[in-house]
């Protein structure tokens, strides 16, 4: 069955998601119980909300309630009220609900954007926890749900708490662009792999010599497909796009949740068209949103910007597990001679790993090993 079950998915989309869980609980049709919270009438709960899924985009609400969104990926915010509340791959947002409604018991919806092209699960429409007031533990909700449209778009808006200006300056001029773009090849037994790349290539990591230990020895010479990108220079702006271009030999145009290692990156706009620099002048650089997880539209475009002031080996990749897996990922090698490549845990990490991987490892590297 094992064996069956792998060969349906040969060629195949990816596959929906069974179910998915809050707080560790879900029911299905194997029984399970939904996860409860506690209110208490006339207080204020804040709350921490984080996507840990592998392909599903989530729609957040509490039936009768507004969410008061206070930090995005635990940058804080200008508080602003919703009821529906758009959560990708990778993101966090802390809000506060206000225990002002009748006392009860009323249900935290989590809706999967099937229909919005940010992946499918079988249980959508029944993952729920249930949030009651203090002396109505234990009730079933009969609460209605807010209306929404399904979407795979970030919230916008976003400005954070402390204000943060982008130096503008030759901005247009300075973009460097990352393409993104799905590779299907074929193999000699006749199924497609599909790669994910980042201007034409696809990360694959080398788990016997990582980055840092090149930077170690000095040596420069980084494969391609390890997708470096330096950044020798410190203290310096550095401004990105990155587009979603028509795939090989198939146009497979998806969101992607972009996700950056050892920094905030500031989003200064983003399209779902082709980017080109007469668009510099619709870019907000006046206290853009802040955060470490931004969405790439479809066939569209992501502009961000972050200063090098963090020495180290950082990854940008899709936060789509998969995406991830093929390759779609770059790695910024950010002020090389700052990073501490004697740091005290170095080598007996890589030892350690050495013993695991040359002995009877469980697991082994079988994608971008990322």
């Amino acid at each position: 069955m094992y064996h069956a079950s792998i060969a349906e998915h040969t060629n195949g989309l990816p596959p929906s998601a069974d179910n998915a869980l809050i707080n560790g609980s879900m029911t299905s049709i194997y029984g399970g119980q939904y996860s409860r919270s506690t209110l208490t009438a006339g207080k204020r709960h804040r709350v921490r909300l984080m996507n840990v899924a592998t392909d599903n985009h989530f729609v957040l609400s509490l039936d009768g309630h507004q969410m008061e969104v206070i930090a995005s990926d635990f940058v804080p915010i200008e508080p602003f009220n919703t009821t529906n509340l758009f959560l990708g791959i990778g993101q966090r947002y802390d809000v506060i609900i206000h225990a002002d409604q009748a006392p009860g018991s009323y249900w935290f919806r989590a809706e999967a954007q099937d229909s919005a092209g940010c992946g499918s699960n079988y249980n959508n429409g029944n993952i729920r926890s249930i949030f009651s007031y203090e002396g109505h533990e234990g009730e079933t909700p009969i609460s209605t749900a807010h209306d929404y449209s399904q979407r795979c778009t970030d919230e916008t808006g976003l400005r954070p708490h402390w204000n943060s200006f982008v130096p503008e300056g030759r901005a247009g001029a300075e973009f460097t662009e990352l393409t993104t773009s799905q590779l299907q090849a074929q193999e000699n037994d006749g199924s497609i792999t599909i790669y994910w790349r980042i201007n034409g290539s696809r990360l694959q990591a080398n788990w016997e010599v990582p980055t840092l230990e090149y930077v170690r020895t000095g040596n420069t010479s980084y494969p391609e497909n390890s997708n470096v990108i330096s950044l020798p220079e410190s203290g310096k702006w550095t401004y990105w796009v990155i587009q979603e271009v028509a795939g090989d030999p198939f146009n497979v145009a998806v969101p992607h949740p972009i996700h950056l290692h050892g920094h905030d990156f500031y989003v200064l706009g983003a399209g779902d068209d082709t980017w080109s620099e007469d668009k510099v002048s619709q870019l907000n650089f006046n206290n853009p949103t802040r955060r470490d997880v931004a969405m790439l539209n479809t066939n569209g475009w992501l502009a961000l910007a972050f200063v090098t002031d963090n020495p180290g080996a950082w990854l940008m990749h899709c936060h789509i597990s998969w995406h991830s897996d093929e390759g779609l990922a770059v790695q910024f090698l950010e002020t090389p001679e700052k990073i501490d490549s004697y740091a005290s845990d170095f080598d007996s990490q890589c030892s350690s790993w050495f013993d695991y991987y040359n002995g009877d490892p469980q697991y082994l590297m079988h994608d971008s090993g990322i």
